[in-house]
């Protein structure tokens, strides 16, 4: 069997240097993201969140927050007391509110992720109309989803300590409909975002290019002298596409999804098969999932940055 014995309650060496790790991961997302809310909502920089607030792709992203202050907190709070009492985690109430909590997160942030890569699809293709409304309701679905799968868990008993590390879906729990959600969730939300990113990036990339093949050189009295012209035309060359700017994005966001859950899904996969699964294996995913929100609290801090960088040049001029 792929879970391990409960062959004495203590940690063990291996457990301690994961917990250690873990409280060193979730407090660094959790110190990130107060340092977040408090540069948004207690700093001077009301010109800055006003420029936020003001693009709702950009409130989507920040929207990421939540689900990761969520998950972030609880397993903080329950490696630090895994830490202190040196015990492996054990059935009861808090380990099913922490692994309840961690699957409404997870399945939020897949929400949440499909919600801005389905907002800016909508922006190339339609225009900024129901943009608003399509971040909030998405991102409403996303935890009323989470949260009907996590009662769903709950009520199958499928809740409770995995190999002694962590409180989430129990091992033997991972099979039918369960691995589904699990395994076949983050590979839907990874690919429906890759589609949404692609077909937005290449009807960019078609109105570019018909852009381009429309700018004509201007001629006659007014037209600027021939140096001119051709600093513009270098200026146009240099400036970045707004394909790939979009691109980057996209990539960016669909990567940092990938990279974080992508192996604790192929640890559930191997679980499910039945396979006995090295204890490193999931200590590896588990660490790489955690470390999620703190990847996403960096690109957001980049955010705000960039967001004070322009307020600060229009404020000069």
């Amino acid at each position: 069997m792929v879970e391990d014995p409960a062959a004495g309650r203590d940690l063990g060496p291996v457990r301690n240097t994961y917990t250690c790790f873990a409280i060193i991961v979730t407090g660094s997302a959790l110190v990130l993201i107060f340092r977040i809310i408090k540069i948004l909502f207690f700093g001077d920089l009301k010109k800055v969140r006003q420029s936020i607030m003001k693009k709702p792709i950009l409130v989507a992203w920040f929207l990421l927050l939540l689900p990761n202050i969520t998950v972030a907190m609880v397993y903080f709070a329950q490696h630090m007391q895994i830490l202190i009492l040196q015990l492996r985690p054990e059935e009861g109430k808090w380990c099913q509110f922490v692994a309840f909590t961690a699957v409404i997160a997870m399945i939020c942030l897949n929400g949440s992720c499909l919600t801005i890569a389905y907002t800016m699809y909508q922006l190339v293709m339609f225009g900024p109309k129901h943009i608003w409304r399509s971040v909030i309701y998405g991102n409403l679905a996303s935890w009323l989803v989470g949260i009907i799968i996590g009662i769903w868990y709950i009520a199958d008993g499928a809740l409770g300590p995995y190999r002694g590390l962590y409180c989430c879906i129990r091992g033997e729990a991972y099979n039918g409909a369960r691995i589904f959600l699990i395994f076949g969730s983050f590979v839907l939300s990874i690919a429906v975002q890759s589609i949404l990113y692609g077909s937005a990036f290449y009807h960019i990339r078609k109105t570019e290019s018909a852009a381009k093949n429309s700018i004509q050189p201007v001629t006659g009295p007014s037209a600027p002298s021939g140096d001119d012209q051709d600093d513009d035309q270098v200026a146009i060359k240099l400036r970045p596409s707004t394909s790939v700017v979009f691109m980057k994005k996209g990539i960016q966001l669909v990567s940092i999804f990938y990279v974080c859950w992508f192996w604790i899904s192929v640890d559930a996969l191997i679980v499910f098969s039945g396979k006995e699964v090295p204890l490193a294996s999931s200590i590896v995913g588990a660490i790489f999932a955690k470390s999620n929100s703190v990847i996403h609290c960096l690109v957001m801090t980049s955010h705000i940055e960039k967001a004070r960088q322009k307020v600060v040049v229009l404020h000069k001029v």
